[in-house]
């Protein structure tokens, strides 16, 4: 039997990286499609994104659609951008890296109970690498939470 729906979801961002030098205008948002959204400046303590996907569970599978849903149908993630915005008429954002949240990292059971008591899937998401960067590529699971 199939059950879709939409998933709310909420990112808590902390341990943001204590120096960005060189980088100081550097900004952490999240990728919609090709725009980053809902931008704050590295130097916050931490940053909370919110965000909607429709989720369809299958037998066997799970599929995640929406503008923040990047990649293929099977390997869904979320992309978090480190970046800095241009300044001119065209006020274009300009990466610096990503980090990639990888969705197939969610248990089931996780988003089985959001969806039934329409809660939203919350993860805490820590931003600073052991070397004290910012975090990029793709996350590795001790550096994210997830909840409902």
């Amino acid at each position: 039997m199939e059950t879709s729906g939409i998933l709310q979801f909420e990112f808590e961002c902390v341990d943001f990286p204590a120096a960005l030098s060189p980088h100081r205008g550097l900004r952490l948002g999240i990728q919609n499609k090709q725009q980053v959204e809902q931008d704050v400046p590295g130097t916050v303590r931490s940053a909370h994104f919110t965000y909607a996907l429709t989720v369809k569970l299958g037998p066997t599978d799970v599929v995640f659609t929406g503008g923040y849903a990047q990649g293929t149908r099977d390997n869904r993630f979320i992309y978090l951008s480190w970046g800095e915005w241009t300044t001119g008429d065209a006020g274009e954002w300009k990466i610096n890296s990503r980090i990639k949240i990888l969705l197939n990292g969610i248990r089931r059971e996780l988003i089985e109970t959001a969806l039934h008591n329409e809660k939203p899937i919350r993860a805490r998401v820590r931003l600073t690498n052991d070397n004290g960067q910012p975090l990029a590529a793709s996350l590795k699971p001790e550096y994210i939470t997830w909840s409902v």
